[in-house]
């Protein structure tokens, strides 16, 4: 009898480890998780999750917005939000998602691209590779560029100078384009010149590609080391430099159009510039924030706006600037003037600022923040299981990449507002 408990005993411990061992490797792409266990922030009092929003469409085609990073979202949310759903990727998504078409992309550190729906569920997802038959190991690359969506297709950077072209509907490649710098900014593309750019950290070379092969259309003169990203805009593309400089390309030709020295010194340019009505706005590593007029190759204004780093990209509305520095600071200018505002301090090392409707949506560290656009009051903070990448925005979501391996869809609390 003991024999036949110890049989019984044996076979039951082998089961529980079979059983552990397949839990440990089955996939991590599972289907998305609804109602998280986050700060429960989705409860009504009652104890009921509160129904989750009718979600509409939008286009968040770049890390900050548009072609131009302006970082400002057709969008309107009230001051309190919830989680709306947490989508597993299976490694940490340190780079801001992109939108288009009505669904969601994201690059993992694997590295791996992913598709989502706007509900959370997964469409595909794409190792990216070296190999020109898209299937060597892809361990050594890291993608360090945010990811883009245009004319279909998702293209990532990465730190071997890999530009992939990816179907937006299916994940399958294109193409791939290895230039000779790592890329750190984003792909950029101009719809009215079918323009596909891509920045060479190494050199400050902005590179044309065409869109549908990767072919390099021209190459521009090399500038000093680039690690922001180009905007896009009026036939030019605009980004900064180490020269402690804004160059201005033509996409047409490639050649330099615009370039505007900063004085003073500390004046090297590491974020993205957004592009605006013919002015370019842009802060530096000693701590000013810039207003170019390209027109006239000429400064509006310069100001010091902290003593430390302003390498965020701008947003830019109406006669608002908002940016962010590296001493946790979240500042608004006015647009004419370069004059203060407000400033809000937000803690840690924030990203670049969206403007929301009259709400000012902004990351640091592992806390997503609501401020007030006109009183630079705190509205709302969540804080995430880990760092979180800077906003995507659309109608009715806010989603942002997490260190813990998810993509998190924030959208209204109706049951609170």
């Amino acid at each position: 009898m003991k024999e036949a408990w110890k049989k019984i005993l044996l076979l039951l411990l082998i089961l529980a480890y079979v059983a552990a061992v397949v839990a440990l490797y089955l996939p991590d792409f599972q289907q998305t998780v609804h109602a998280p266990t986050l700060p429960r922030e989705t409860d009504d009092k009652g104890g009921r999750v509160s129904p989750v929003p009718v979600v509409a469409s939008g286009e968040w085609n770049t890390y900050h917005g548009d072609a131009a990073l302006t970082g400002v979202a057709s969008a309107s949310f009230p001051e309190l939000l919830r989680v709306v759903w947490v989508a597993p990727a299976g490694a940490p998504v340190e780079q801001p998602p992109v939108i288009s078409g009505g669904r969601i992309f994201v690059v993992s550190t694997r590295p791996e691209v992913l598709a989502f729906g706007l509900d959370g569920q997964p469409f595909w997802r794409r190792v990216l590779t070296a190999s020109e038959d898209f299937t060597d190991n892809a361990e050594t690359m890291y993608v360090d560029a945010p990811p883009a969506v245009f004319a279909g297709s998702v293209f990532t950077g990465t730190d071997t100078g890999l530009v992939t072209a990816l179907r937006a509907d299916t994940g399958e490649p294109f193409w791939h384009a290895q230039l000779d710098s790592p890329i750190n900014g984003t792909v950029n593309y101009d719809r009215d010149t079918n323009a596909l750019l891509v920045l060479e950290q190494d050199t400050g070379a902005l590179v044309r590609l065409d869109v549908t092969t990767g072919t390099v259309r021209w190459r521009s003169e090399t500038v000093d080391r680039a690690d922001g990203s180009p905007s896009v805009g009026d036939g030019i593309a605009v980004y900064g430099s180490c020269a402690a400089a804004l160059h201005g390309i033509s996409l047409d030709t490639g050649v330099k159009r615009h370039e505007l020295s900063i004085e003073g010194g500390g004046g090297q340019v590491a974020g993205g510039v957004a592009l605006v009505g013919g002015y370019a706005y842009a802060g530096c590593r000693d701590g000013r924030i810039m207003c170019a007029d390209l027109g006239k190759d000429a400064f509006v204004w310069l100001k010091p706006v902290s003593e430390l780093e302003v390498f965020s990209t701008p947003a830019v509305k109406d006669d608002w600037v908002l940016v962010t520095s590296l001493d946790g600071m979240l500042h608004a200018l006015d647009r004419t003037t370069g004059e203060p505002r407000w400033r809000h301090e937000l803690g840690g090392e924030p990203g670049s600022p969206v403007i929301v409707g009259d709400k000012v949506v902004i990351a640091s560290e592992d806390t997503l923040f609501l401020v007030s656009l006109q009183s630079g009051k705190r509205l709302w903070e969540m804080r995430m299981a880990g760092f979180i990448s800077d906003p995507a925005v659309t109608p009715n979501l806010i989603v942002v990449g997490c260190e813990d391996g998810t993509v998190i869809a924030l959208g209204p609390d109706i049951s609170k507002n």
